[in-house]
């Protein structure tokens, strides 16, 4: 913390550009990872699309049940992670 000094008799500080950069540094983050969810998200939603598109036997072929749509989803968007 910057001490604060007199000027006039009125207290004035250097902390408040130090709070404001550090708000901006915040919500920079909080954007940031606000975008990277929407495009996981657009991800997951356009796999199950794709996939959910293919009929029974195109999912058999490769190897796969309709139960697994939202797994490969999953994977694809989160890279294995659960949401």
């Amino acid at each position: 913390m910057s001490i604060a000094s007199f000027e006039h008799g009125t207290r004035t500080t250097s902390l408040k550009p130090a709070v404001f950069a550090k708000i901006d540094a915040w919500l920079d983050g909080f954007r940031r990872d606000r975008a990277e969810a929407r495009r996981r998200r657009e991800i997951y939603a356009r796999v199950c699309r794709e996939l959910s598109l293919l009929s029974d036997s195109d999912l058999a072929d490769l190897k796969l049940f309709r139960s697994d749509i939202p797994r490969i989803a999953r994977e694809e968007a989160y890279g294995g992670v659960k949401a």
